[in-house]
């Protein structure tokens, strides 16, 4: 589940790009599983319409395989649904009929977002043996002892694999939606092939980043939080899935495992539907709950791209308008040219900022990490500052 990206205070820039409408989610949850179930071509259609930069291969691999009438991804067979914790095994199993209401897919979701796999990877089979890496590479236990968001099952060959579901990179402290910043899964990944002998650039990834774009580029990113995606209109680093609805996350998940399981294997559409109900009721617990008054420098100079109606962001910025790491919205696989500004509420509590979190702290984004922050008076930069620390 990965994927989004964090540009800080975007303001003054010709190339913002629109966002698109967003309905009702618990409406469409609940009156559209059928269609993701049962029709291929709405499917196809939904697919279609999140990917607005149809040439890349990220797209086209989707196309050539998703929601197609005799063959692709649709003729895999289902993950197995029965799942262990690691290291203590105690089995269970998701559920096999449909939720009936909005708080039952909520249930669901959440369910899935813990326990269900949704990559399987050698170097994490070999990290969950060595205990003694585990705090070296910032793994976490849940209250039961187990690795959390790590899930022992069976594949579609019906060996037993190790991999990681979405709580892994984004439930750190056992908080559904938090960036699990204290993991260091590019020293995991070192060490997994410095013991193969084998050499690797992945400790160069940093503690809170990974990099999932497989384009050859060492282009790591900030593990995102997951919170208010109900406001968000693109998602990935480099904006390359354009939100439509509830649908789109579903797909964007549904591809997610399959990917992930090295196109084995599909999963029951049930439980990607229900955990885009749960992302989507996700909200960040750091709130602040006082409405404060937007000040004129922020509505003059960063509100074209940082509007206040959507959370303080959402549209899409061209790379060479800012000052950060351009790899990933130029990448082969998914880049668009584009990054997304990020939604700025509780930004003062969400470092470190940029997409590639390069800039530790608010002021360093205003004086080195940012263009239009860069030519702010030192008196508008004050302004900023406590406005964002108070949002």
């Amino acid at each position: 589940m990965k994927f989004l990206v964090f540009v800080i205070l975007t303001s003054s820039i010709t190339a913002c790009v629109p966002a698109p409408e967003v309905g009702n989610q618990e409406s469409f949850i609940s009156s559209q599983f059928h269609s993701y179930q049962n029709d291929r071509k709405w499917r196809r259609n939904q697919l279609e319409k999140s990917l607005w930069k149809p040439e890349l291969p990220y797209a086209k691999k989707r196309l050539d395989a998703y929601a197609l009438q005799d063959q692709g991804w649709d003729f895999l067979p289902l993950l197995n649904a029965q799942i262990s914790g690691v290291p203590i095994t105690n089995p269970t199993s998701l559920p096999q009929v449909a939720p009936k209401d909005q708080e039952e897919w909520i249930q669901l979701g959440e369910r899935v977002f813990w326990e269900m796999p949704m990559r399987r990877d050698p170097y994490l089979e070999w990290l969950v043996e060595r205990p003694e890496l585990w705090e070296r590479v910032g793994l976490e236990r849940n209250e039961k002892g187990n690795l959390r968001g790590v899930a022992q099952f069976k594949d579609a060959r019906g060996d037993t694999r190790v991999g990681a579901t979405c709580g892994f990179c984004h439930g750190e402290n056992g908080e559904a939606g938090r960036a699990s910043r204290q993991l260091n899964l590019g020293l995991g990944r070192d060490l997994f092939n410095a013991e193969r002998g084998v050499e690797s650039h992945y400790k160069n990834w940093g503690i809170g980043k990974v990099d999932v774009t497989d384009d050859g580029v060492a282009d790591a990113l900030r593990i995102p939080d997951l919170f208010t995606i109900a406001a968000k209109k693109h998602i990935n680093s480099s904006a390359s899935i354009k939100v439509h609805s509830p649908a789109t996350l579903a797909i964007r998940f549904e591809t997610q495992y399959i990917v992930g399981h090295s196109m084995e294997a599909r999963p029951n559409r049930m439980y990607t539907w229900a955990l885009a109900a749960f992302i989507l009721s996700l909200s960040d617990t750091n709130t602040f709950e006082t409405e404060i008054n937007v000040p004129t420098t922020f509505e003059q100079k960063c509100s074209s791209c940082h509007p206040t109606e959507s959370h303080f962001g959402g549209v899409l910025v061209a790379h060479e308008q800012l000052t950060t790491d351009p790899n990933s919205a130029k990448s082969i696989k998914r880049g668009t040219g584009f990054y997304r500004s990020p939604l700025l509420k509780n930004v003062s509590q969400n470092a470190p900022y940029m997409h590639d979190g390069s800039f530790d702290t608010l002021e360093e984004i205003l004086k080195e990490g940012h263009v239009a922050g860069q030519k702010l008076t030192i008196e508008e930069q004050s302004t900023l500052l406590n406005f964002l620390r108070r949002i």
